[in-house]
């Protein structure tokens, strides 16, 4: 499956799932998964999904909406052990999330549902089930209400 990383990892866990006995489909996950890091042989942006299964949060904040920064403590390659998890997209990334990309797509999502009273004008992102408030001359978003 030609640069489907994602989609080749569902298939070995389904044969694995069909078969977990059988030592050449577990070798070639393993070596597989092992090689979807930077410097490997399938690098991708981020860790494989499997990888998010055995990860706890490391870090939520609100503004950062789906996204989480999560720890693998179980990472086959040192320093690679951190990443961001979007939980919607089911995105991983070792880099951190391009947030004035990930407003703009929030906001082009979300209604407006209060009117002007200052530069702060609030929306609801029906997917996150949250407000939000953006500074029309700033260019500032947050989670939190403005004073």
């Amino acid at each position: 499956i030609y640069r489907k990383y994602d989609h080749a990892e569902k298939l070995y866990r389904a044969a694995l799932a069909l078969d977990p006995t059988n030592t050449f489909v577990v070798e070639n996950y393993h070596l597989f998964t092992d090689q979807r890091y930077p410097g490997g042989e399938y690098i991708s942006l981020g860790p494989p999904f499997s990888a998010v299964r055995r990860s706890k949060v490391v870090e939520e904040q609100l503004d950062w909406a789906e996204w989480t920064k999560m720890i693998d403590h179980g990472c086959p390659k040192k320093g690679m052990e951190i990443f961001w998890f979007n939980r919607f997209t089911k995105d991983t990334s070792f880099q951190e999330p391009n947030w004035t990309l990930v407003w703009e797509t929030r906001m082009k999502r979300s209604k407006c549902i209060s009117g002007k009273v200052s530069n702060w004008v609030e929306y609801w992102d029906d997917r996150t089930q949250t407000s939000f408030f953006f500074d029309g001359y700033t260019k500032i978003y947050t989670c939190v209400r403005p004073k």
